[in-house]
């Protein structure tokens, strides 16, 4: 099972149901109001998902267009442990570096997003930006669509695993990075915390390092070469220029009498 969420203008996002080849999606408004609803109360409606998703590869079921760019981040944020939240971006932004920031590192990983008692329900492929000056200051986007374990495993075949692939273009060069997606861990978040947790089942994949006006792009694709869950794409924008603090600007020059 695929699952979505579209930007409708709310603050987490229009919840849908996409097919496995990524073209088309259907509503699941009908059994939660977001993806973060999903995971809150995964036992009582992952079986009316799932049999949502039947419905719509079936094509028994209303199924709109899949566009990857109407899609925001699954949920809008996670807890990483210890009371820390972190925002998640959609997969397609331009990310402005903070002013001073040291040499950027990018990621790929495969992320699970696990419910309030600390279990990983859905999976999900990550990139992290994390400033080498300071490990601890991270960004992270997140793929379009969400999946659940079961799809990795129909995706790879028993000779070409699922492909992971990080690539960060410049002006003068391009860099890549592919590895084979490894059997994702079993993985859980730390109980607790109400709304959605982040855990790692496959941390770490591919890491190539980011300079400003980069384009980094990210992918997880299967043995024919179709993207699994959609693509993330964000360039590396400039620091924002300085404003002038209010009440402090040079006040215009007056001429001489």
């Amino acid at each position: 099972m695929k699952l979505a969420s579209l930007d409708d203008g709310s603050p987490e996002g229009l919840p849908v149901v996409v097919s496995r080849d990524l073209s088309r999606c259907t509503p699941a408004t009908s059994i939660v109001t977001s993806l973060l609803d999903a995971l809150c109360t995964w036992e009582d409606v992952a079986d009316r998902l799932r049999s949502l998703a039947a419905r719509l590869e079936a094509g028994r079921s209303e199924a709109w267009r899949f566009h990857e760019a109407q899609a925001v981040a699954p949920v809008p944020e996670v807890s990483i442990g210890r009371g820390i939240l972190r925002p998640l971006g959609a997969a397609r932004s331009a990310l402005a570096q903070s002013r001073g920031a040291g040499p950027l590192v990018a990621d790929l990983s495969l992320a699970a997003l696990c419910d309030p008692t600390g279990r990983a329900r859905l999976l999900v492929p990550l990139v992290r930006l994390t400033d080498e000056r300071a490990p601890d200051a991270w960004s992270a986007l997140a793929a379009p669509v969400a999946m659940t374990a079961d799809e990795l495993d129909d995706a790879a075949d028993a000779r070409q695993p699922v492909l992971a692939t990080l690539q960060v273009v410049s002006d003068d060069e391009a860099r890549l990075s592919r590895q084979p997606l490894p059997a994702p861990m079993l993985v859980r978040s730390s109980p607790g915390y109400p709304g959605a947790s982040l855990a790692y089942a496959a941390d770490g994949l591919c890491r190539l390092q980011a300079r400003t006006r980069d384009r980094v792009r990210a992918v997880l694709k299967d043995p024919r070469g179709h993207p699994v869950a959609g693509v993330i794409e964000l360039t590396l924008d400039p620091p924002a220029p300085r404003m002038a603090p209010p009440g402090l600007s040079r006040p215009p020059l007056r001429e001489r009498p």
